[in-house]
């Protein structure tokens, strides 16, 4: 006999028996016996020790037929973890837990984490591949802080992430530079992500490294790059995250007056949603481009009717509101739109104006999606050169944070996950010129990501009126053409999901009292 699965999940302090499952028909034996009784005695002490956090656990019997994990190693592993709490798990570092070579404390977390969701696929590499990346994330070095910040009085940070969802079936985001040049950005499980299990994975790597949401591109006429959502909430685990649209008003998906009611009627299912984001009980939905959006509905003075009929929608639905967060960037030229990080670039007399204007046209906070420079940089001898170090992005990225709240204005810091859109510098169908350049950072690391995060935390403290349901965002999760991408791949198999967890502990370190 081989028992398949059996779930636990305990809540505070509750522990609800959900299911077992059998590979085959149970003899009557006395070796099965034991181990049922040996399952209620770890029911009871579960029940008995729990501590008060949700999680889902799942008690493995050899599903795979490979000997990774043993029952009786499986039931040593609760009885340890019913008497620590959630941080201690994630740090324990105990070689085995039975003294015989066959499974770690880590590795049985994350065979029962992973086997949740996916009774219907489990197999030796999966599997596998799902351990090495969640091993990264909980067993990367420990990242050296040099830094004296204080988090204590900040509740912690709400960190989520943009999610594209590009790498589908069409492909036409794909070029022969992605895949020969920067080869080393292909997914751990490969070029495309399509399948429900997939996005369950997803998840799972998000959730264990402190993302608590994905806000995911949607884009209005264009289903086929909307897929994402829908997939997200198809998963079986998509509880333990939450999330909300970043509606991609760009060229190509711009969104007219006339197309407004049916966009909104798209929106609302999203919005209304259990799972959606939420501040003060107000789904929120962000916007790629405040300018567009104004621009499209014909004046910030007609976007606010806009608005308020998005929001009535939302009223009658039951909701106390809504919270509309626009990207907006402090800029050169209005015309463009663009930002080259000269002094110059924060001294327009009208950038409080233009805060002011978005605010009153129905604005509730600000963030951006990126602020990459496009133009090169200039250096002391004249020449100039488009690669630039990764802390000198994240700067000007932090130099935009302090602008806005310069003007003490609500704000989503966005954190910059990488930018190196050079595998799209090539002659393909976003690009068909091949001359669509930008300055890239090639030298990011997770130790470089680490601090930026520290730093989106110390802003956030420092700046607590201008801070919107402690939230921040970082660019992306999966925008991997770009070079801002944070899921794992075959050259870093989680590494910065690492960094992002250990600076997430870092922030929460501070408010732990004994």
């Amino acid at each position: 006999m081989s028992l398949k699965i059996l779930k636990l999940n305990f809540e505070k302090k509750r522990i609800t028996l959900c299911s077992a499952f059998l590979n085959k028909e149970i003899k009557r034996d006395s070796s099965v016996i034991k181990k049922l009784i040996s399952l209620v005695l770890c029911a009871t002490l579960l029940f008995c020790f729990a501590q008060p956090y949700s999680a889902d656990v799942f008690i493995l019997g050899d599903v795979t037929n490979d000997k990774i994990v043993k029952l009786d190693d499986a039931m040593l592993v609760f009885m340890h973890i019913s008497k620590k709490q959630p941080l201690e798990i994630a740090s324990e570092t105990a070689a085995d837990v039975n003294k015989d070579g066959k499974i770690s404390l880590v590795d049985a977390m994350i065979l029962f984490s992973y086997i949740g969701g996916k009774r219907d696929r489990i197999s030796e590499n999966t599997t596998q591949e799902y351990m090495s990346v969640m091993r990264t994330i909980n067993q990367y070095p420990q990242i050296k802080d040099n830094n004296t910040y204080d988090f204590s009085g900040l509740e912690s940070i709400k960190l989520g992430a943009y999610f594209w969802y590009g790498f589908s079936y069409d492909g036409f985001q794909y070029t022969d530079r992605l895949f020969n040049e920067f080869s080393d950005r292909e997914l751990v499980w490969g070029w495309v992500c399509d399948s429900i299990e997939n996005m369950e994975d997803q998840i799972d790597y998000a959730s264990q490294a402190g993302l608590s949401y994905f806000a995911f591109d949607w884009y209005f006429g264009n289903p086929s790059l909307n897929h994402s959502v829908d997939t997200f909430l198809k998963a079986s685990n998509y509880g333990k995250m939450e999330f909300c649209l970043n509606v991609c008003n760009h060229e190509g998906t711009y969104i007219e007056a006339a197309n407004w009611e049916k966009a909104v009627d798209q929106w609302l299912p999203y919005l209304t949603h259990p799972q959606s984001l939420k501040i003060d009980g107000k789904p929120v939905i962000m916007f790629f481009s405040t300018y567009y959006l104004s621009a499209f509905l014909g004046s910030q003075r007609k976007m606010r009717k806009y608005i308020d009929y998005l929001e009535n929608k939302l009223i009658e639905a039951g909701f106390p509101g809504v919270v509309v967060i626009g990207s907006e960037v402090p800029y050169t030229e209005a015309a463009d739109r663009s930002i080259n990080f000269e002094e110059k670039a924060f001294s327009a007399n009208n950038w409080g104006q233009v805060l002011n204007a978005d605010m009153n046209s129905g604005i509730d906070s600000f963030t951006g999606y990126n602020y990459r420079k496009a133009s090169p940089k200039i250096l002391e001898d004249g020449t100039s050169t488009y690669e630039l170090e990764y802390k000198e992005m994240a700067s000007q990225h932090e130099l935009c944070w302090e602008r806005f709240s310069d003007y003490n204005v609500p704000y989503v810091p966005v954190i910059l996950g990488g930018w190196d859109n050079r595998p799209w510098e090539t002659v393909f169908p976003l690009n068909p010129t091949g001359q669509n350049r930008a300055c890239y950072a090639p030298d990011r690391t997770p130790e470089k990501l680490y601090e930026h995060i520290l730093n989106a935390a110390d802003w956030m403290k420092r700046n607590p009126d201008c801070s919107v349901g402690n939230l921040a965002v970082i660019y992306a999760w999966d925008e991997f053409c770009e070079g801002g991408y944070i899921a794992p791949t075959k050259g870093d198999n989680g590494s910065y999901l690492a960094a992002i967890r250990q600076a997430v502990d870092r922030i929460k370190k501070d408010n732990i009292t004994d």
